[in-house]
């Protein structure tokens, strides 16, 4: 499991990377736009824009998925953890218990009469 978190927070970390490149919109077209001037026009552009913001959004709702299932994972290996502690804890308390298993009888009122008649 520990392995398992480790991955969702590299994978978290760099879903946030692609996200924030993508702040920078006009920026990220101009990138993509190089090169090919003669083909885009402010159409292309408009839409080319409304993919990055498109793709932005979907990479926070990911990042937010990835979040859940990071703050699921930890909570398992707590509650893992947990288990692990109250098992290992009711072994010990049952060994003790078959250990000491009365192996005579009670030394209770009848007892005591029955010692005083021999």
């Amino acid at each position: 499991m520990t392995n398992r978190i480790a991955d969702l927070r590299l994978e978290q970390f760099e879903v946030n990377q692609q996200r924030d490149a993508l702040f920078q919109s006009d920026a990220f077209v101009a990138k993509l736009e190089e090169g090919h001037s003669s083909e885009v026009n402010d159409e292309v552009h408009a839409a080319l824009l409304e993919v990055i913001d498109m793709r932005r959004e979907l990479l926070d709702q990911f990042n937010k998925q990835l979040g859940n299932q990071l703050m699921m994972a930890i909570n398992l290996q707590i509650n893992q953890q947990q288990l692990m502690s109250v098992s290992s804890s009711l072994k010990e308390i049952l060994t003790q218990q078959i250990f000491w298993v009365n192996s005579n009888k009670p030394m209770d009122w009848e007892w005591i009469k029955a010692s005083r008649r021999r």
